[in-house]
């Protein structure tokens, strides 16, 4: 938009009464033109569409080959499960790559295949891999079981210790203690068997194996004060020469020792 301005210089102005010669009127000015500065015109933002997120379909995850040996015991077929694990690639190299749960699961394998050196050794592995995973005290147990049945009673009396400490309150712990007097007393070591009766009877005075327990100790006290009886009375009767058969060796052995206990002589 243009605006025209006239400066006052050049409007008309009311003419005087002569004094002179007329005058030259000089140049009149230009116009003089400005131009307003233009316009801006603000437009409103306009408010940008959400983006949707493209939807990925999530890739399926790869399938786990399940061991065939594993399969075969599923199906209850253990001698064939033994068999897959040495195809596997050996006993050892599969114990070496197994989970706890796996471990287990080889110890009854094995056990089923009548190979109980190898279950011991995986049990052992369980035991000394993962203490803390629940397998670790069933697994003790079951070890104590086995090296019971192989005639190790000291390694047996560990296990089922063993399995109390990595339990104290597990389902086997009752059962362990109970296992671990039987197996002192069947060793001839009555203290030991009533320092584990009196623990027995302490954590567990409603137990199921508490009776038996003071049973068995009364008998194998009372088995144990007789043969001392006898052991004493053969002693003095073969320190008085009385005991029949008794030779010299025999009388001094016997009063040397104080064990009664004598050789039949030749």
């Amino acid at each position: 938009v243009e605006e025209t301005h006239v400066s006052p210089e050049s409007r008309e102005r009311p003419s005087a009464a002569p004094a002179g010669p007329p005058r030259r009127p000089g140049p009149r000015r230009q116009a003089v033109t400005r131009r307003s500065a233009p316009t801006t015109t603000v437009q409103p933002e306009r408010e940008e569409a959400p983006v949707e997120a493209e939807f990925v379909p999530a890739r399926p995850a790869p399938e786990v080959q399940v061991p065939r040996w594993l399969v075969l015991v599923d199906r209850g077929e253990y001698a064939a499960a033994f068999q897959a694990v040495d195809e596997a690639g050996g006993f050892d190299a599969v114990v070496a790559q197994a989970s706890a749960e796996e471990l287990m699961t080889l110890a009854d394998v094995a056990r089923a295949a009548g190979q109980q050196g190898r279950a011991i050794q995986v049990l052992r592995r369980v035991i000394q891999l993962y203490p803390d995973d629940p397998n670790a005290p069933v697994a003790a147990m079951m070890l104590g079981n086995l090296l019971y049945r192989a005639g190790d009673a000291v390694g047996a009396a560990e296990a089922y210790a063993l399995n109390r400490s990595l339990s104290p309150q597990g389902d086997f712990a009752e059962d362990a203690l109970a296992r671990e007097f039987e197996v002192a007393l069947e060793a001839a070591d009555v203290e030991r068997a009533r320092a584990l009766a009196t623990q027995y009877e302490r954590e567990f005075p409603q137990g199921r194996r508490l009776g038996d327990i003071q049973e068995q100790l009364a008998r194998a006290q009372r088995e144990r004060d007789e043969l001392a009886r006898e052991g004493q009375a053969r002693e003095v009767r073969v320190r008085d020469g009385h005991a029949p058969g008794a030779s010299a060796r025999d009388v001094e052995d016997a009063g040397s020792d104080g064990t009664g206990e004598l050789e039949a002589s030749d």
